[in-house]
């Protein structure tokens, strides 16, 4: 996979989830459901939280079948959490082409910097 932009970078520590006073839940991104509409993409997967460290934002990539990736799902599209604890976004510029896939990559933010990641979740096509 080739990301075209980057918006994040990444510290090091003891394990690949935790940093000081912080472990990810699950260790591991979830899985992106990915469903085709007509001219859009509705994405969905299980939350990931962080004790300790604040809230969880997340990275989501569509990736074309050349490899490249376009970070979507941002500003008034970024994902959120639903009734139901799943989060969704809606990814408006896919064109309902079906075969993009998707990831996400849970992140902590911190004064407008992402400070520490999971590694993003393996992409997914859909149906």
């Amino acid at each position: 996979m080739h990301v075209t932009d980057s918006v994040f970078s990444a510290v090091t520590s003891s394990t690949p989830n935790q940093f000081v006073g912080a472990t990810f839940v699950p260790s591991i991104a979830p899985t992106v459901n990915v469903v085709h509409q007509a001219n859009t993409t509705t994405l969905s997967w299980q939350p990931v939280s962080v004790t300790g460290a604040g809230v969880v934002s997340y990275v989501v990539r569509r990736i074309s079948p050349n490899g490249n990736a376009v970070i979507v799902c941002t500003g008034v599209d970024a994902p959120v959490m639903q009734p139901d604890g799943v989060m969704l976004c809606i990814d408006g510029g896919s064109g309902g082409r079906r075969n993009l896939s998707y990831s996400q990559q849970p992140v902590v933010v911190r004064n407008g910097v992402a400070t520490w990641s999971l590694e993003p979740s393996r992409p997914v096509r859909g149906l």
